[in-house]
This record gives structure tokens, C-alpha cells and sequence, in this order.
């Protein structure tokens, strides 16, 4: 039996998890949902914690973005074996996550004020954020990999920074965020995103667009 994404009609949360389905070549239905809908999923208490994602599966109804996320990566093998390679893959993952909260952080806040400074504590940052991410995959026995030498799920996590937000013209901050991330003031992690581009190309394509995150 295949698998029943649902989230919203955003990248978001959920894009990870497309990611790495498409990538996977599995089956799976793409339900995007509205409010009245996400209220019904709530009512029928398919949603242990009141949020989407969720992935219904062989009668299961899993939720949390990350958990799903290494749950898929372990059923089709882009989750490591090892404890060095697990730390690797779930630390990338968490920086990534550490990405997304400052820059929603900065991009929801109602306070105009306040919201002008988080955008720019959020830009000031993410030159040294990037900095990091391309000294981790540079250090790696196989650069076109960001562990070990096959896709994990830190690609695909890895993947919703660079095409959701930075290579996105949509995103609210992709003015600001281009100059911050020039390709060849990263030459080792454009080689890197160009491969991994090229294994997304067909969903990259594919997939509604255009949206802001």
C-alpha cells in the first residue's frame, strides 16, 4: 500500500518528506489541505498533536515533520547505519531546523519594529550559517553527498533551505538573501546542490509554483 502525505499547498514542512518520496520513487498521494479540512483530520484524531504533516500509512497516521522524515529515510535507506554517520546526518537536520525557526521568526512577525530587526539578525546570520554547511560538506569523503558517499535524509533537508528560500524567488527574503549566497563564494556546496538538483530535477519541475516557503 502506498502512503497519504497531507499537509497544506506550501513547500513548508512537508517538502523534505516530498523530497525524499520523489526521489525514492514510491508511491504516494500528495493531499493538500485547507482549514475546514485540517479541522476534520483534528475531529477524526488522525493528528496526534493537532498539526500537519501527517503520513497514513499501512493504517498508521505519523506526525512530526523530522520523525517522518527519518521514518521514511530508515523504510527506504537514506538513514545511516552507523552512530558517527546518524550523529552526521541528524546534527545537519537540526541546523536546518535551526535555519527554518529564525527565518519564520523574522518573516511572521507582526511588530513592525521588532520584525525589522529579526530579519536582520536573521540576515547576519546566514552567511555564517551557510559558511558552516559548505565546511561540513567539504569535509566529507564524497562532496556531492552531505554524509558518507549515498542520499540521506540531510540532503533532503538541505534541499528545503536551498530551494525553498534561498533559490526561491517567491520567498519574501530572496532579494535580500541572493547576495549572501553567491554561487562562487560557495563553489564546493553549488557543486553540491547541482547534483542534488539533478536527482530532484523531475519533482522540482513538477511541483506547484510558485510559493513563498
Amino acid at each position: 500500500m502506498g502512503y497519504k502525505l497531507y499537509y497544506f499547498d506550501i513547500y513548508g514542512r512537508a517538502e523534505s518528506i516530498r523530497f525524499l518520496l520523489n526521489h525514492a520513487k514510491a508511491e504516494f498521494e500528495d493531499v493538500r489541505i485547507n482549514g475546514e479540512q485540517l479541522a476534520e483530520l483534528k475531529a477524526e484524531g488522525k493528528l496526534e498533536f493537532g498539526q500537519v504533516p501527517m503520513l497514513e500509512h499501512d493504517g498508521k497516521h505519523l506526525v512530526q515533520s523530522w520523525s517522518i522524515l527519518r521514518y521514511l529515510g530508515k523504510v527506504h535507506g537514506y538513514y545511516p547505519e552507523t552512530s558517527e554517520e546518524a550523529w552526521a546526518v541528524d546534527s545537519l537536520v537540526d541546523a536546518v531546523e535551526d535555519h527554518l525557526a529564525k527565518y519564520f521568526r523574522a518573516v511572521f512577525e507582526k511588530d513592525e519594529e521588532r520584525k525589522k530587526t529579526l530579519i536582520a539578525e536573521y540576515l547576519a546570520w546566514l552567511p555564517v550559517w551557510v559558511a558552516a554547511i559548505q565546511k561540513r560538506i567539504a569535509a566529507n569523503s564524497d562532496p556531492h553527498f552531505a554524509v558518507g558517499n549515498k542520499r540521506t535524509i540531510a540532503d533532503f533537508a538541505l534541499a528545503v533551505i536551498a530551494f525553498n528560500f534561498i533559490n526561491n524567488e517567491a520567498s519574501p527574503l530572496h532579494a535580500e538573501t541572493s547576495p549572501l549566497t553567491k554561487k562562487e563564494d560557495h563553489p564546493v556546496l553549488t557543486t553540491y546542490l547541482t547534483q542534488l538538483h539533478e536527482e530532484l530535477k523531475d519533482y522540482l519541475t513538477s511541483r506547484p509554483q510558485p510559493r513563498p516557503y
